[in-house]
């Protein structure tokens, strides 16, 4: 088995609503610089960090200290999505130092609560103004990160691919609802497993699988659909002409 990233601008996470109404952009890009900062600097304590966080890797249960969190990394590329509905963050990272290249995708859910962490800054809590606040908290982060080795693994491949990219904001006019789009994502990961799935392929349509870059917008719109999806968890962000996705595939 191998964990493999699916392309960048159809990279998913499912998410269930969080029953969290305080969750504005500024509070999970907050949380995400915050991220950034301590995958940096191989920091596994960040200011909204949960005291009881849920941490996995690769869909496994992981030590938050001595996983990959706990590296410091010279990030090549970072990029992140915020949605607000499930409060919940996808962030995207590419390392091409030769001494330890990786590709990892992360999500992180946030959740309120009343227990913060120490080092808790007032950029990621909701507070009423007066004595009481909840703080917004990342209660699960779920990262998976593919290295040296992994099916399709080309860091700097993905880098070139990947900063090509533009995840800038849709104007209303043009953004699909949630339905529509969970239900091109799934079509694209039912792919895998099923040939004859038909896919709402953009025109032109590109896709970043790995390393390796497909279809380039020709008509075959080739894939690799020998591998099959699953684990699946997705976000959605209506607001951006992408959908983020995390699957695991087996070849």
């Amino acid at each position: 088995m191998h964990h493999h990233l699916l392309p960048t601008a159809l990279t998913l996470t499912l998410l269930a609503a969080i029953a969290f109404a305080a969750c504005p952009r500024s509070t999970l890009e907050a949380i995400t610089a915050q991220y950034y900062a301590a995958q940096t600097n191989g920091n596994t304590d960040f200011p909204s960090l949960s005291l009881t966080v849920q941490y996995t890797e690769n869909r496994q249960p992981a030590n938050i200290t001595t996983g990959i969190l706990s590296q410091p990394l010279k990030i090549d590329h970072f990029r992140a999505q915020h949605d607000t509905t499930a409060c919940a963050a996808f962030s995207e990272i590419i390392v091409t130092d030769e001494s330890a290249p990786y590709v990892i995708a992360t999500q992180l859910r946030v959740s309120a609560s009343n227990s913060t962490n120490s080092s808790s800054s007032s950029s990621s809590s909701g507070g009423d103004g007066g004595g009481n606040s909840t703080a917004a908290l990342v209660s699960e982060i779920d990262t998976i990160y593919t290295k040296p080795g992994d099916w399709l693994f080309n860091a700097t491949s993905t880098l070139h691919w990947a900063s090509l990219e533009t995840w800038s904001a849709l104007p209303p006019s043009l953004r699909s609802s949630r339905a529509v789009v969970k239900s091109a994502a799934d079509a694209y990961c039912d792919l895998f497993s099923n040939a004859s799935v038909v896919v709402p392929w953009g025109t032109p349509c590109a896709r970043l699988e790995g390393g390796a870059y497909t279809g380039k917008g020709e008509s075959s719109h080739s894939s690799f659909s020998t591998a099959s999806a699953f684990g699946i968890f997705f976000h959605m962000t209506e607001a951006l002409p992408s959908y983020p996705k995390m699957a695991d595939l087996s070849a």
